[in-house]
C-alpha cells in the first residue's frame, strides 16, 4: 500500500526551515546527534522501511532480529516533505524537487538515479511542486498547487519508469491540470486545492481537489495515457489512501474518514468512520491514514503540550468483512503526539502486516525531541508493538572485498562514539579489503571524524599497518576509485588514492599521526583534499587528489587490520557536511 500525504505550511515548518537554513549557513550537519524529529515521514514496503529525519532519510531492513539500520541517504536540499518506497525504489521530496534513488542488488547501497523537477516554469516561486507524492511500482505521481492567494490552478504530474540495457530512467508521462480551476469559482468559495493530495495504485490515480476527489485511469496504447474516469467523488479530503479498488478519504476538519469501493456503477460509498469516543483530549482526528488490502489504520495528532512535549497517540485499526468496515483494535504509540500545526501528515505506513508510526516530537525514547519510528507487527491476536527505533541507532558496515562468511564485522553507536570492528588487508593495490561505514554525498561536501583509538580484539593482534580513517569512494566495489586519509600505527598519517577503476593505488605519508586525531576529507568539484587537526578547529592541509566523479559518492569511515584478524576502532565527532567551500591549501 502506498500512502499519499498532504503537507501544509505551518508555523512549526517555518521554524524548522529556519533552523535548517541557519545550520547550512554554518555548513554544519551533525550525523550522530541529529537536531531532531526521526519519523517526520515514514513509509514501508515489504522488508524495507524509510524514515525521514529532518533533511536525511534512514533506511532499515527487516531481519529475523527485527528492523536493522542499513544506510543513510542525504539528499541535497532542505527539510524533507515526503518519502515513498516501493521495492528497490526510493522517492524523496524536498525543496520543490523529487529525487529518485535505487538500491543496488549486490551491495545494497542506495544511489541517486535522477532528480525530477517541475516541468512548468515558476518565475514567482508560487508553485508548491512536490507537496505530495505517491509511488507504486513504476509510476510516480507528484502533486502541488500554487501558494498565491487566491489559490490558482493545482496540478499533478505523472512519471513513468522504464528499464533498458543501460539501466532505468524516468520520463514525464502526463501532466494533469485542475478540471475545475478557481477561474470557475471567482469567490474562492470552493477552495479548490487540486493536487493537495495524490495517491496511486496500479492503473488508478486519485487526486484531491478541495471538495472533490478526481479519479484517473491508465488507458492502453503506446506510452501511458491517464484519463479522467466519470464524475469526481464529492468528498473533501486532506489525505488519501488507495489500494486496488478501495479508496479512503480523510478530512481532519470534519473529523471523518470516508471509504469507497470501485464497482460497475463507479465509486460507491461503503461507510463513514468518526473519531472514537475514547480518542479525545484535544486530539485532531484523522491526522494520517494508511490502507493495505482490507485493513485501514487511522491516527490522530495525539497529545502534545508546548511545555511538557509529546504525549502518546492512538492508532485505530479497522477491517473490512462482508463489505462492512468496523473497529477491531486501538493501539498506543508512545511519545507519538504531534502539534496541531505540524505539517507532517505522512505519519503512518502499512504493508504486509507491518505498521509504522512516526513520532517526530518524541522525547525520552532517544533524547529531547529526537523522535522515533514505532513499528507494530500483526499476529493472530492483532497488532502488537514490535520496536521503537531511535535515529541512527545502528550504522551499516560494508564488507568491501570480503565474503560474508569470513571474519565478523560489526558497528555500533554509543552516544557520540562509533565503534567499528573489522578485518581486511586494507585499502591498496588493485582492490580494497576493508570495513567501510558509508554515507551518501550528492554534491560538494566533506566528512570529519576524530579517531580516538585503535586496538586489537580479544583474540587478535594490532597490525602495524592497520588503517583507520575517512574515505571517499565511487562505489562499494573492491576496485572502485577512491581517496583515503588514514592513520596507521607504524607510518602515521597517509593519503592514498586509486584514480582508475581496478588500477593501482598510490600512497604517501603526509604527517605524523597518533590517536586521538581529527581527520577531514573535502570534496570540492573534482578535487578531494585531506586535512588533520589536534583540536577539531585548526586544520592543517595534508594534500589533495583530482578525482572527477559525476553524481553522488560514498563517503565514510574506513577500518582494516589483516585478512583474518579484526581490530576495534573508536571514532567520535563524526559529521557529514554538504556543500562547503574550503580553500585548497592552508588551514581551515
Amino acid at each position: 500500500m502506498k500512502l499519499a500525504c498532504a503537507l501544509l505550511f505551518s508555523c512549526r515548518l517555518l521554524v524548522l526551515l529556519l533552523c535548517v537554513a541557519l545550520a547550512r549557513t554554518e555548513d554544519r550537519l551533525q550525523i550522530f546527534n541529529p537536531p531532531a524529529h526521526q519519523g517526520q515521514a515514514v513509509d514501508v514496503c515489504s522488508d524495507r522501511m524509510a524514515v525521514a529525519e529532518n533533511n536525511r532519510v534512514n533506511m532499515y531492513q527487516r531481519t529475523r532480529y527485527g528492523w536493522t539500520f542499513m544506510a543513510q541517504v542525504l539528499p541535497e536540499g532542505g527539510y524533507i516533505s515526503g518519502v515513498q518506497i516501493c521495492r528497490d525504489i526510493l522517492a524523496i521530496a524536498s525543496d520543490g524537487k523529487v529525487r529518485i534513488y535505487e538500491q543496488a542488488r549486490l551491495s545494497g547501497a542506495w544511489s541517486l538515479r535522477t532528480t525530477l523537477t517541475d516541468p512548468a516554469t515558476d518565475p514567482d516561486g508560487n508553485r508548491l511542486w512536490g507537496r505530495s507524492i505517491a509511488l507504486d511500482r513504476d509510476i510516480l505521481v507528484v502533486g502541488g498547487r500554487s501558494s498565491a492567494i487566491p489559490w490558482s490552478d493545482g496540478f499533478a504530474t505523472v512519471f513513468e519508469r522504464s528499464v533498458g540495457p543501460g539501466g532505468s530512467s524516468w520520463r514525464l508521462s502526463e501532466h494533469l491540470a485542475d478540471p475545475d480551476p478557481p477561474a470557475n469559482d471567482p469567490d474562492n468559495e470552493g477552495h479548490s486545492q487540486f493536487g493537495l493530495v495524490v495517491a496511486v495504485s496500479g492503473k488508478i490515480i486519485a487526486v484531491s481537489g478541495g471538495q472533490n476527489v478526481w479519479i484517473y485511469n491508465q488507458e492502453a496504447g503506446p506510452g501511458l495515457h491517464w484519463r479522467q474516469r466519470g464524475r469526481p467523488i464529492p468528498v473533501q479530503a486532506t489525505m488519501l489512501a488507495l489500494e486496488g479498488n478501495v479508496l479512503a478519504a480523510g478530512d481532519n476538519f470534519a473529523g471523518v474518514v470516508s471509504l469507497y469501493e470501485l464497482q460497475r456503477a463507479g465509486w460507491v460509498l461503503q461507510g463513514t468512520l468518526n473519531a472514537p469516543e475514547t480518542d479525545s483530549g484535544g486530539n485532531r482526528w484523522p491526522w494520517s491514514i494508511a490502507l493495505d488490502l482490507d485493513t485501514l489504520a487511522v491516527r490522530g495528532t495525539g497529545i502534545f503540550d508546548f511545555t511538557d512535549g509529546a504525549g502518546d497517540a492512538q492508532v485505530q485499526i479497522y477491517q473490512r468483512r462482508a463489505g462492512i468496515w468496523s473497529l477491531r483494535q486501538t493501539m498506543t504509540v508512545p511519545g507519538g503526539g504531534v502539534e496541531f500545526y505540524d505539517s507532517q501528515l505522512q505519519l503512518l505506513a502499512l504493508d504486509d502486516g507491518v505498521l509504522v508510526c512516526g513520532a517526530p516530537n518524541s522525547s525520552g525514547l532517544s533524547g529531547p525531541d529526537r523522535g522515533a519510528a514505532v513499528t507494530f507487527s500483526t499476529s493472530a491476536k492483532g497488532y502488537t508493538l514490535c520496536q521503537v527505533i531511535a535515529p541512527t541507532q545502528r550504522l551499516a558496515l560494508a564488507r568491501i572485498g570480503y565474503k560474508p562468511a569470513l571474519t565478523a564485522f560489526t558497528t555500533g553507536v554509543d552516544g557520540d562514539r562509533v565503534q567499528v570492528t573489522a578485518a581486511g588487508a586494507g585499502a591498496g593495490g588493485l582492490a580494497d579489503q576493508i570495513g567501510f561505514v558509508p554515507f551518501t554525498l550528492s554534491g560538494d561536501g566533506e566528512i570529519r571524524a576524530r579517531v580516538l583509538s585503535q586496538s586489537a580484539t580479544n583474540r587478535g593482534v594490532l597490525n602495524p599497518l592497520a588503517q583507520a580513517g575517512v574515505m571517499l569512494r565511487e562505489s562499494l566495489e573492491p576496485g572502485s576509485r577512491q581517496v583515503l586519509l588514514a592513520l596507521t600505527p607504524s607510518t602515521g598519517l597517509s593519503l592514498m588514492s586509486r584514480l582508475k577503476t581496478g588500477g593501482g593505488t598510490t600512497s604517501r605519508v603526509v604527517g605524523p599521526g597518533k590517536t586521538p586525531l581529527w581527520l577531514r576529507l573535502v570534496r570540492q568539484g573534482g578535487v578531494i583534499s585531506g586535512y588533520r587537526s589536534n583540536d577539531g578547529k585548526n586544520w592543517t592541509f595534508c594534500g589533495s587528489q583530482t578525482l572527477t566523479i559525476t553524481g553522488p559518492v560514498h563517503i565514510g569511515l574506513e577500518v582494516s587490520n589483516s585478512p583474518t584478524k579484526a581490530v576495534n576502532v573508536v571514532f567520535d565527532e563524526v559529521q557529514v557536511i554538504p556543500r562547503v567551500r574550503v580553500a585548497p591549501t592552508g588551514s581551515g
